[in-house]
């Protein structure tokens, strides 16, 4: 499918240092729990493999996490929001245009008790220099909200597709 726009949002990157740090800090206290194994009597072997285990799984599921990319697609009639992972792409949502109700520049204090759920497809939302918009929209006959980062021309085309 050709889409009229393929935008992709990827986390900030954290410096070398940063990194660094975090890896070190993992692997000291994986060693201080392998060290604390030596005064079991029975299993420390075993137990060890699994504390080796555990901290090799959370530094992966960071490493994935950091290279994990939000991709927003928009076409005609519709605005897909993807994820992807290495090369892993699963589709998060696909809102059609139509069945937008609202957009608007989001405020921190904004809710509304009214909604089913909400999407987010942002990293963060603290920085107060970026601009963070929301959409309403319905679905199966109830309000869902997703809040995103688009672009200026992104946010051009749905505020002109919305407002028709």
């Amino acid at each position: 499918m050709d889409y009229l726009i393929t935008e992709e949002l990827r986390k900030t990157r954290n410096s070398f240092i940063k990194n660094f740090i975090i890896i070190l800090v993992l692997v000291v206290f994986m060693n201080i729990a392998i060290s604390s194994t030596n005064y079991l009597p029975a299993y420390r072997n075993v137990i060890s493999f699994v504390i080796v285990i555990v901290f090799v799984s959370i530094l992966l599921i960071y490493i994935i996490d950091k290279a994990s990319i939000i991709i927003y697609n928009l076409d005609e009639h519709e605005i897909i929001f993807k994820k992807r992972r290495l090369n892993n792409e699963v589709t998060i949502l696909s809102v059609p245009i139509k069945d937008i109700k609202s957009l608007k520049k989001t405020k921190f204090n904004n809710s509304n008790t009214k909604l089913a759920d909400t999407y987010y497809f942002v990293y963060t939302m603290y920085n107060k220099n970026d601009d963070i918009y929301y959409c309403d929209f319905m679905k199966e006959g109830k309000l869902y909200r997703f809040i995103f980062r688009p672009s200026e021309r992104i946010l051009r085309i749905l505020e002109k597709k919305v407002n028709d």
